[in-house]
C-alpha cells in the first residue's frame, strides 16, 4: 500500500510509453470545475468518468473545513488508479510530486490508467506543517497526526479483507477512522482502483 517514490519513478508507473496521445489529451484535459459539497458525493467523480474527461472535484471536507480535492484523468484502458499524497501532512515534498503529476496530466499526456489524484489528504496537518517548517521531524511531530492523542492515520485501516463500512467507521482495532481517511475508503470503494500509490516522504 505504501509506496516512496520519485517524481520519474511516479509518472513512470502511471504513464504507458505507448499510451501517449498528445493531441486528444489535450482537448480530454481541459479541467472541469464542480462546486464543493459539504460531504462524499461520489456523482462528482462519476460524471467525469461517465463523459470520459479529466475533472477536479471537492470529495468532501476536513475536521477544519478545508476541501478535500480529487483530480480525475481518462486513460487508454479500463484499469483505474489512484495517487493519495498528504496522509501525513508534514511530509510536503509527497504533496509536490502528486501535484507534479497532476500538472503535468493537465498538460496533454494520457496515462494508460485513468487516474483519480487526491494531492492532499490532510489539509489541515499540511496547512500546520507550512505555518512551521522548522518544527517539522521534531519531538512533537507537528503536521503529522491530526492532534497529540491521534492514531497515525497511515494505520486507521479496516482489516485485511474487509470493505471499510462507513455506518460503522472503525479500524482494524475498533478505532474511529479519522474523517479524511473515511472519506478517501469511501472513494476507493466507489473506485475501486487496480493500482494504488501512497506517497510518502522523508520529513519535508
Amino acid at each position: 500500500y505504501n509506496i516512496v517514490l520519485s517524481t520519474v519513478c511516479l509518472i513512470s508507473a502511471v504513464w504507458s510509453a505507448n499510451a501517449f496521445d498528445r493531441n486528444a489529451g489535450k482537448a480530454n484535459n481541459a479541467i472541469i470545475s464542480i462546486a464543493n459539497h459539504p460531504s462524499f458525493d461520489v456523482s462528482e467523480l462519476t460524471l467525469f468518468i461517465n463523459r470520459k474527461v479529466a475533472g477536479k472535484a471537492t470529495i468532501g471536507f476536513s475536521q477544519k473545513g478545508k476541501p478535500v480535492e480529487a483530480f480525475y484523468f481518462p486513460g487508454t484502458s479500463n484499469k483505474r488508479a489512484l495517487v493519495i499524497g498528504g496522509v501525513h501532512g508534514s511530509e510536503l515534498a509527497a504533496i509536490e510530486v502528486a501535484k507534479e503529476l497532476i500538472d503535468e496530466l493537465i498538460k496533454g499526456e494520457i496515462s494508460y490508467y485513468s487516474v483519480i489524484i487526491v494531492p492532499c489528504l490532510f489539509p489541515d496537518n499540511a496547512a500546520i506543517a507550512l505555518r512551521f517548517p522548522s518544527q517539522i521531524g521534531g519531538s512533537g511531530n507537528i503536521g503529522r497526526y491530526s492532534h497529540a492523542l491521534a492514531i497515525d492515520p497511515n494505520r486507521q485501516m479496516p482489516s485485511l479483507g474487509k470493505q471499510f463500512d462507513e455506518r460503522i467507521a472503525c479500524d482494524h482495532l475498533g478505532r474511529i477512522i479519522e474523517k479524511e481517511n473515511q472519506l478517501l475508503l469511501q472513494l476507493i470503494n466507489e473506485f475501486r482502483p487496480q493500482r494504488i500509490v501512497n506517497l510518502h516522504a522523508i520529513r519535508d
